[in-house]
């Protein structure tokens, strides 16, 4: 996350985009930060794989059966991940 929050910052900058720490930006980068990691989470929710960690690390995730989970179940693991 913090690769893609950076590249969305950098291509920020070069687009001659300022960082000026007030409320407002504090704000709108923080936004932007939370917009990509949902979006991050969802796509690999809605896509029935998994993320780049877990493929890089050579983990499944499975369900309490054993079975790979299913989209509901890969849902609710998200919802909790963002409430934790």
């Amino acid at each position: 996350m913090l690769i893609a929050y950076s590249l969305f910052l950098c291509t920020f900058w070069i687009g001659g985009g300022a960082f000026e720490l007030n409320k407002v930006n504090t704000v709108v980068f923080g936004g932007a930060f939370v917009i990509l990691m949902l979006l991050y989470g969802g796509l690999y929710i809605l896509g029935n794989s998994e993320t780049a960690g877990l493929r890089w690390m050579s983990l499944r995730l499975t369900n309490f059966d054993g079975f790979e989970p299913n989209r509901t179940e890969r849902l609710l693991r998200g919802v909790g991940t963002i409430i934790s």
